[in-house]
């Protein structure tokens, strides 16, 4: 849960840093005092961090494709940063809880995790519904819902809280 918590503080401040544009105050590697930051700063940095962590894993001895670490930082990416017509821009999309992103697909398949974070970064909830309605085959329908439920799940949606307690 520590872990939880200290990743719900970490992913905010880099949201606010990037949506925001924060001054920085001191020169960096890929920046000088003054500069503000961007979204195009951030993927810099995130890119450095990803190498950072693959050499601190092969001095372990440690895989990295066989570890979450490379999830993890998509998922940072997603909820920091959007593409909008071709630029980066600061994700428009405000998760109370964002580690419930990381709880909803952690152990999903891989089509199932793509499935699930387009459906919380790019539709609303109606969309979502609609879809799952309108859901032919049985596997389709299957996924439509698990999508519509981790979006309830990560945005605290009033409708997810009403269906599980009836």
């Amino acid at each position: 849960m520590n872990d939880l918590a200290t990743y719900e503080i970490f992913w905010h401040f880099l949201y606010l840093t990037v949506f925001h544009g924060v001054e920085l105050t001191a020169d960096g590697k890929y920046s000088k005092a003054g500069d503000r930051v961007t979204p195009e700063l951030f993927i810099k940095l995130l890119d450095e961090r990803r190498e950072t962590v693959k050499d601190l894993f092969k001095k372990l001895g440690t895989v990295y494709e066989k570890t979450n670490a490379e999830l993890v930082l998509q998922l940072l990416k997603r909820q920091v940063v959007e593409e909008r017509n071709g630029r980066l821009m600061p994700q428009s999309r405000w998760i109370k809880y964002g580690s419930r992103v990381l709880l909803s697909i952690i152990e999903e398949s891989d089509a199932d995790r793509s499935a699930i974070l387009d459906g919380i970064f790019s539709a609303t909830r109606e969309e979502l519904a609609a879809r799952a309605a309108q859901a032919g085959d049985p596997a389709t329908r299957a996924r439509a819902e698990k999508v519509l439920r981790a979006h309830d799940f990560v945005y605290d949606s009033p409708e997810e809280s009403s269906q599980t307690a009836a």
